[in-house]
């Protein structure tokens, strides 16, 4: 079928610190098997066929194209060059070596709810195969949608408002906001840490807090803060990108269909409120952003601004536009909760999980439930390893057991998918 143009992840193909890799990466308890893995990664292309996609470059806008080639898979330690004639130009590639599989992806094909997928579809044919198991996995993409344009579907095409539920504009933030940079020097350096927390420890302390995995995860976090620096005395703002899929009627669509809510915890409640109301606070908050029709506004309000974009008739201007938006202050921290990662009894193999994305002034966290621990990618401009000390502390306090990896820099692998293209953007 003839693809719609890009519209919902635009903006990827037009700031220059958007062409890296993120890497998701799952460590097995046992090698993997090459041979059985390209059976199942061939497979997964009939359920996932853009992983074989790359793009095209029209009047400014981008379209996605079927390169006709096999996915890509890599036995070995480095990283996939992605949009690249050794790619066949593909935007993901799966690479493994050891006991480790890595799905490396550009944001502009797929946001972490698509990525998610495409890794669960991957080992459940992998451990089929390896098995010879018939797994029971009902909430796995297993087979080809039967209509192939709700895959496809671009889900910022028309936009949707209730009618019965106005636009409002969104409040503002409330007073001064905490941010790292107050408190240490600048750094161009990406640090990242693991923190792997048993499910079990940590679903209880949810329960008992009537609180949901992230607004739980907030309170803890904003607690790490204020153990780290007591001083402090301005709104904690917690950035979660949440999934608009099911808001905006394209549940199946790969396409990025992301945006993201801002929480707001206030230090004067560490002392004023019990941790069982702030946890109810919080999942109060996120609760209401997640009412469709507040979805449809965020997606909405992006509409508008691609709406405005599409004057640019080059990829020269539109570039240029891009470029002069100045860069917002950083959020105190973006909580990006992945999920239960879905599938049989073979999940268990799993044991660590990572999601490694850009940093940012303010700490990111990666998250996913797996292999029967929720594990935690914290990603930081600068050292972290003072704040995780405080975030394990936390959560000793809470009766959580927790465990941390050392502190390691990193850089995240460059795309050059422009220069590929022959696009002029400097």
């Amino acid at each position: 079928m003839e693809l719609c143009k890009i519209i919902s992840g635009e903006m990827y193909f037009y700031f220059d610190g958007a062409f890296t890799v993120m890497r998701k990466e799952l460590s097995l308890d046992e090698p993997v098997n090459g041979q059985i893995l390209s059976g199942a990664l061939k497979k997964t292309c009939m359920v996932h066929p853009y992983l074989s996609w790359t793009v095209r470059e029209k009047d400014g806008d981008f379209y996605f194209e079927d390169t006709k080639r096999p996915a890509t898979l890599i036995n070995g330690t480095d990283n996939a060059d992605l949009g690249s004639p050794e790619t066949d130009m593909h935007l993901a590639a799966v690479i493994y070596h050891e006991n480790r599989i890595c799905l490396d992806l550009y944001h502009g094909l797929l946001d972490g709810v698509a990525a998610k997928r495409v890794l669960e579809t991957l080992l459940y044919f992998y451990f089929s195969e390896k098995d010879n198991v018939e797994y029971d996995a009902p909430d796995v993409m297993t087979d080809i949608v039967p209509d192939a344009s709700e895959l496809f579907k671009e889900p910022f095409e028309n936009r949707i408002v209730d009618d019965k539920d106005p636009w409002v504009d969104e409040d503002s933030e409330p007073g001064e906001i905490f941010r790292f940079s107050e408190y240490e020097e600048a750094s161009s350096e990406d640090h990242y840490q693991r923190i792997g927390i048993p499910s079990d420890d940590f679903m209880k302390f949810v329960k008992e807090n009537e609180a949901t995995p992230a607004s739980a995860l907030s309170v803890l976090i904003c607690h790490a803060i204020e153990e780290l620096y007591p001083e402090n005395k301005k709104t904690i703002k917690i950035n979660i990108p949440i999934n608009l899929r099911g808001a905006l009627s394209c549940e199946q669509s790969f396409r990025n269909t992301t945006g993201d809510v801002p929480l707001y915890f206030d230090p004067s409640m560490i002392s004023s409120m019990e941790i069982k109301e702030q946890c109810g606070m919080l999942r109060k908050a996120l609760k209401e952003s997640l009412r469709p029709e507040k979805q449809r506004r965020i997606a909405a309000s992006q509409m508008d601004f691609l709406e405005m974009t599409s004057q640019y008739k080059d990829y020269a201007s539109r570039y240029r536009f891009y470029s002069s938006i100045p860069v917002p202050p950083s959020d105190s921290v973006f909580i990006s909760y992945i999920g239960r990662f879905n599938g049989g009894s073979y999940v268990e193999h799993i044991r660590d999980a990572s999601l490694i994305s850009g940093a940012r002034d303010g700490i990111v966290f990666n998250i996913y439930d797996c292999g029967g621990k929720f594990h935690v990618s914290v990603i930081k401009k600068g050292p972290i390893e003072a704040f995780t000390r405080a975030f394990l502390k936390v959560l000793r306090a809470v009766g959580v057991s927790a465990e941390s990896s050392s502190e390691t820099g990193f850089k995240l692998h460059y795309i050059p998918l422009r220069e590929n293209l022959g696009l002029d953007f400097k």
